[in-house]
């Protein structure tokens, strides 16, 4: 057994601030049917807030052009507060139930959706993987809401059950199949990489709206696929055993 999946239940116990999901198994039968789940009020308000005000800023330095629609990648470099919501424990225990004890931590991005900015394409994220996708799930999701996500402001879309399919959408979802994803900052949203979805459309003229997207992967996916960048040698040093262990295999010197 890995050293950090032990860790798990101790950080868990002593370490871990933020509130905790109760209801797990509630959870697994939304993503093990519909493919998505939304848990309101894990992320205290306060935090969310601050990570939000930190982002925006983050966003400007690297985004001097300023599109409507902007993710921020390799965001464990630029950011020490992501790193404890990468450890939940709680969301650990559910990435070990759909990805082994073995599984990897993928990605860490934040993204803005501006006033003004189109909705996104509808995508799995298929990582190039070959059709019919794997039956179990290789990519678990995660989007932290530091903002409200509304109808109007970009919530992402998803299209419920479209996982079941283990495809690349072949077709345009209706309107009526394309669900916004809504929830109060401090909130997470979870979903199976192979469903359907897309950022939606910002129809307002002042609201931004921003999320911290976490995905962890199998032992067995290359993280090459995913085109993510890697993590700093000088970042990596400086992290809790735990999250070393989640991305000791994407360490880059430079």
């Amino acid at each position: 057994m890995k050293v950090w999946f032990v860790v798990i239940c101790v950080f868990s116990l002593i370490k871990f601030t933020g509130e905790l999901i109760v209801d797990l198994e509630e959870i697994k039968a939304d993503l093990d049917g519909t493919g998505y789940c939304i848990v309101e009020g894990v992320m205290p308000v306060e935090e969310a807030d601050r990570m939000a005000d930190c982002y925006f800023e983050l966003h400007k330095q690297h985004f001097p052009n300023q599109q409507s629609y902007q993710s921020l990648q390799g965001l464990l470099n630029y950011d020490q507060m992501c790193w404890s919501w990468a450890l939940h424990p709680q969301i650990l225990e559910l990435a070990c139930h759909y990805l082994g004890r073995n599984m990897r931590f993928a990605e860490a991005c934040s993204k803005w959706v501006m006033p003004g900015a189109k909705a996104g394409s509808v995508h799995a994220d298929g990582l190039g993987l070959s059709e019919p996708f794997p039956s179990n799930m290789w990519l678990f999701q995660t989007m932290w809401m530091l903002t409200d996500f509304t109808e109007n402001n970009g919530s992402t879309l998803m299209v419920p059950f479209s996982h079941r399919l283990r495809c690349n959408p072949n077709m345009i979802p209706t309107n009526e199949c394309l669900i916004p994803a809504v929830g109060r900052r401090g909130s997470v949203l979870l979903w199976h990489g192979a469903l359907w979805h897309a950022s939606g459309a910002n129809t307002t003229s002042s609201q931004h709206r921003i999320g911290l997207n976490l995905a962890y992967i199998p032992f067995w996916l290359n993280h090459a696929v995913g085109g993510w960048p890697p993590v700093f040698l000088e970042v990596f040093q400086r992290m809790p055993r735990l999250l070393q262990e989640l991305n000791q295999h994407r360490v880059t010197a430079s």
